[in-house]
């Protein structure tokens, strides 16, 4: 199959996004924040409260809708009787994160979080001795940035393990992708991914994708998204100390598909769904990530997760099937 240069993809997703992007829809205030809004100016000026009502209304509509804060904003105005946006506006609410909606913090801002970024890291490992003697490593990092339409998210896993002092997994994944959301719902993204799974049958995996992708459910305790478009996948099996010789090099065509799901289960309890499924010419992949997260305080969190791999074409010797369950302590900036 002909070989390609990974970089110049990857070199051209932000066209790509732009060129998929259609142009932006005005949104619309839901009928029912429309009603309050009205509700809270005609008890405004029944009461003659200087706009108390209103000001809370709009407080509260903006937080529930962040998309539609200049739209709210101007509707509020003019019921206020076209006084000054100004004068019933509150402060602008940072921009969301596509598909999950950021949790306010309280205090003094970090020096990131001044500069846009927020995200988390996850450490956690084991150790057993005795009849068997283990010794287990996990870390992720999730960065984010975002900037009015546009958001950049980066993300590395790491997995290492030694079983009776020989290193039995070593995974390393690095992630990046970039979306531009043309509305309330909708986006389009685009995806770049390098994996090293020393113990898969692979010397690494290189993939990249664009896309639109939708949020499908949108409330206050919920959030599920859905995203799939065209995709490139680059495999090198692996042949330990053999050289690399023709066949051994994989390029395949096929698309992507993901899905994220997120439910507010309890007031300090959340679960969380990932799925990655990778169709192409050679083979066919899913990524499945199920985890529960519980909440210490505001800043940390328990995570228990499951991670179940699956590939349909696999090097002889190899399992189609990898699963990894683990607890971690999460900290969120």
């Amino acid at each position: 199959m002909k070989k390609y240069c990974p970089g110049t993809l990857q070199v051209c997703l932000a066209a790509i996004i732009l060129w998929f992007a259609p142009t932006p829809a005005r949104a619309e205030i839901p009928p029912p924040i429309r009603h309050l809004l009205e509700a809270a100016a005609a008890r405004d000026a029944k009461t003659e409260n200087k706009k108390d009502y209103l000001k809370t209304a709009l407080l509260l509509a903006t937080d529930a809708y962040p998309g539609l804060g200049a739209e709210l904003a101007a509707f509020a105005a003019s019921l206020a009787g076209g006084a000054s946006t100004a004068a019933v506006s509150p402060s602008p609410p940072p921009p969301p994160a596509a598909g999950i909606k950021a949790e306010k913090t309280h205090g003094p801002r970090s020096l990131l979080d001044r500069l846009g970024f927020s995200g988390d890291i996850q450490l956690g490992g084991s150790l057993t001795s005795g009849n068997t003697d283990e010794r287990a490593v996990t870390g992720m990092l999730n960065l984010r940035h975002q900037k009015g339409a546009w958001k950049n998210t980066f993300g590395l896993d790491l997995g290492f393990t030694r079983t009776m002092g020989v290193t039995s997994k070593q995974r390393f994944v690095a992630d990046y992708k970039l979306d531009y959301r043309y509305s309330t719902r909708a986006f389009v993204f685009g995806y770049l991914q390098y994996e090293d799974d020393r113990f898969s049958g692979f010397d690494f995996r290189t993939s990249e994708s664009a896309g639109i992708g939708y949020q499908l459910v949108r409330r206050q305790t919920m959030h599920l998204s859905l995203e799939g478009g065209p995709a490139l996948r680059q495999d090198r099996l692996d042949t330990g100390n053999m050289p690399i010789i023709g066949g051994r090099f994989e390029n395949e065509v096929g698309g992507r598909l993901n899905s994220e799901f997120e439910w507010l289960v309890l007031g300090n309890a959340t679960l969380l769904n990932r799925n990655s499924f990778f169709i192409g010419s050679e083979r066919a992949t899913l990524d499945t990530v199920t985890s529960l997260k519980m909440k210490i305080n505001s800043r940390l969190s328990g995570v228990l997760s499951y991670d179940l791999q699956w590939d349909n074409n696999v090097p002889e010797g190899k399992k189609q099937v990898d699963t990894v369950t683990r607890f971690t302590f999460q900290f969120n900036f």
